[in-house]
């Protein structure tokens, strides 16, 4: 697997848990993290990743639409605990969608399903 992986949560301990398991399964493209909104933005712009792990609370929705306009080329990946995500993932029609809490296996499954 390789590429450039966006991973866009709030809590950096989260983005920084799901970069790790995404290295253990032997990425070796480019991973970036940021719990900003504003920096997820700008990050989108200047990087297009390949691929975006994002959550749909507090602007993630709002990030998700944003990057649908910005990098269309862009797989989104909603992996959230809310209630409506699911809901939300087929409304905005994302790539992939995985409910929390999901093992590390996975995860690594829809990563590379999408890469």
């Amino acid at each position: 697997m390789s590429g450039v992986i966006l991973v866009a949560y709030l809590d950096s301990a989260a983005n920084d848990l799901i970069r790790r398991q995404i290295l253990s399964a032997g990425f070796s493209g480019e991973i970036i993290v940021s719990d900003n909104r504003d920096e997820q933005r700008r990050k989108i712009i200047s990087y297009q990743p390949e691929l975006i792990i994002i959550g749909t609370k507090n602007g993630g929705v709002d990030i998700i639409k944003f990057c649908q306009k910005k990098s269309s080329r862009t797989s989104i990946f909603i992996y959230s605990g809310s209630v409506n995500a699911r809901d939300l993932a087929m409304n905005l029609c994302v790539a992939a969608f995985l409910a929390k809490p999901a093992g590390k296996d996975e995860i690594i499954e829809v990563v590379k399903g999408l890469l």
